[in-house]
């Protein structure tokens, strides 16, 4: 799981392919892709599987949550990023997903309104 998300790691930290690139730099993409690839493919033949939470509803048997962010544009609850994905064996959680997950807007006291315990 760990080795899978690394590779993942590495990937994203990599310059987008260009043509300008060199052969090394292109083949060392490709190489890390197809790694990655058949890892993933690996772990799922043997029931592992790697979720990828965001936009679902924040479950704590499969979610850990990292922070709460207030959000408008959508209902509290609501995982808005995964920072690691869950992964499960046959359906049997092997490691939550870390998440940050969606809270409803504070409310702000209206500058009109009146303060309570004010001395004159």
């Amino acid at each position: 799981m760990e080795a899978a998300e690394n590779l993942e790691r590495g990937l994203d930290s990599l310059p987008p392919p260009s043509n300008l690139e060199p052969e090394s730099i292109a083949r060392l993409r490709t190489g890390l892709v197809e790694t990655e690839r058949s890892f993933v493919g690996l772990l799922e033949r043997n029931g592992i599987r790697k979720e990828d939470p965001t936009g679902s509803a924040f479950d704590p048997n499969l979610h850990q949550t990292v922070s709460e962010q207030e959000s408008t544009g959508c209902a509290p609850g609501i995982v808005l990023r995964a920072l690691t994905p869950s992964w499960t064996l046959n359906g049997r959680l092997l490691r939550p997903a870390m998440v940050v997950v969606s809270r409803a807007p504070t409310m702000e006291p209206s500058s009109s309104s009146p303060r309570l315990n004010q001395t004159v």
